[in-house]
């Protein structure tokens, strides 16, 4: 998922993240844009710098996400010859559909840990956001090249499905140059994708941030057996304190935690969750 508003603030003073962050200078030679913030409900995370320092730095991050793509490889045959499987519960298997994975982007398949670096001390905003995804400097999470590599030789389809926003930017007649961006991106990192497969939010006006409708886009036409994500909302629907269409009402922390419950016999089976403790919709549960 993409950060989302809020008032969490970093303090990061150590010297080799001062040094990155001026490497990496989010204001030079990017481009300008404008726009309307989404804001969540305000959530302070204990100690923030430690869930970047974790990302960046540690080996356990890699570990897990190495894992959780290894365990994904090891089961995609089984799903993929399960014709009584799917991975959308309010979709039955259709064996007539071609196999399809859905993965989120940011965490999910780019690491923008980086980001979260230059940000320091200021809230998240979708200036600063928009101008990082225009670098298309985010490499990828440890573990999804090589996976996604086999279930395109297994003959699975992959979408990716993300929140990253389509907004025009001053002085560009392109009303989604974001996508753009991001295909960049994901060939710099050794993925191949078109925008066929590439499905931002407001792409089209009924593709919101609540991801339901554009899982039920792909499942029209694919039997989905894969997904994958860093929050919760990448695999249930109406999970967030922001009420986004269709949804009708914010979810607490109480249902959130029942709804895990209920989809119990989905998760690592067809279901593989990213490690993300630096942002996401836990944040703002209540």
């Amino acid at each position: 998922m993409i950060p989302t508003s809020r008032s969490t603030r970093f303090s990061l003073r150590r010297p080799h993240v001062v040094l990155l962050a001026v490497a990496f200078g989010i204001t030079t030679g990017c481009v300008s844009v404008e726009v309307e913030e989404k804001s969540e409900p305000a959530a302070e995370i204990e100690r923030p710098e430690l869930a970047v320092r974790w990302v960046t730095e540690s080996a356990e991050y890699r570990a897990l996400s190495r894992q959780v793509y290894r365990t994904a490889g090891a089961t995609l045959d089984a799903l993929i010859a399960d014709d009584d499987w799917s991975a959308l519960p309010s979709h039955p298997a259709d064996a007539s559909l071609p196999p399809a994975i859905i993965l989120d982007v940011d965490e999910t398949v780019l690491d923008n840990s980086p980001f979260q670096i230059l940000l320091g001390d200021k809230p998240f905003n979708r200036t600063d956001w928009d101008q990082w995804v225009a670098r298309a400097r985010a490499d990828a999470v440890p573990g999804v090249v090589a996976f996604l590599e086999q279930a395109r030789q297994a003959g699975v389809a992959v979408f990716l499905v993300t929140n990253r926003d389509c907004m025009r930017r001053p002085g560009s007649d392109d009303r989604c140059p974001q996508e753009d961006d991001t295909l960049d991106n994901l060939r710099r990192v050794g993925l191949q994708f078109d925008a066929e497969h590439l499905m931002l939010s407001n792409e089209r006006p009924e593709w919101t941030d609540e991801k339901k409708v554009r899982r039920d886009y792909v499942a029209r036409d694919h039997r989905v057996i894969m997904l994958f994500g860093d929050d919760l909302g990448d695999f249930l629907d109406c999970v967030r304190s922001r009420v986004i269409a269709p949804c009708e009402r914010p979810a607490t922390a109480a249902e959130r935690l029942r709804m895990v419950r209920e989809h119990g016999e989905y998760w690592g089976l067809g279901w593989f969750v990213l490690p993300n403790p630096m942002y996401g919709s836990w944040a703002s549960a209540r």
